[in-house]
């Protein structure tokens, strides 16, 4: 969950705001208390603006963690895509949109409805990473990859 909230906040920090992302993984099926084991990292599909081709030149330069998911997933623990919101909706960001949907709304091995959570991305994470915080004091363990 830290994780998420690092990517949340550097999305903000790259002008990446006006925009709700799509959370899932296996943290939304209690993997810890269904499966016995961590979820392994948080999957994310962000819809933002993301400009012309010039800025989107621009910001991948700058941000190479946020545009790459094999980047976002080591310094995250997010699996990280975008969808612009800024262009034309075609058939190719109809394929995506309804690869994620299928994806995500059901588990994969039993075909169970699962759902996903949706964010905006002008939302606040403080309360989250407060309540991340109490939870380090009451168990008294340090943060481990998998709880980030």
């Amino acid at each position: 969950m830290r994780g998420l909230a690092e990517l949340r906040k550097a999305l903000r920090s790259a002008g990446l705001a006006d925009g709700f992302q799509w959370i899932d993984g296996s943290f939304v099926e209690d993997v810890e208390a269904n499966r016995g084991r961590a979820p392994g990292d948080i999957d994310v599909v962000t819809f933002v603006g993301l400009g012309g081709v010039e800025r989107q030149r621009q910001l991948i330069a700058a941000h190479p963690d946020l545009f790459s998911s094999q980047r976002a997933k080591r310094r995250y623990l997010v699996d990280h895509y975008f969808v612009a919101t800024d262009i034309a909706f075609d058939a190719n960001q109809a394929r995506w949109v309804s690869y994620w949907y299928s994806m995500w709304s059901h588990r994969r091995e039993d075909g169970r409805w699962k759902g996903f959570v949706q964010l905006s991305l002008s939302d606040s994470d403080t309360p989250a990473l407060e309540w991340l915080s109490e939870q380090d004091m009451t168990t008294g363990s340090e943060e481990t990859s998998n709880e980030r």
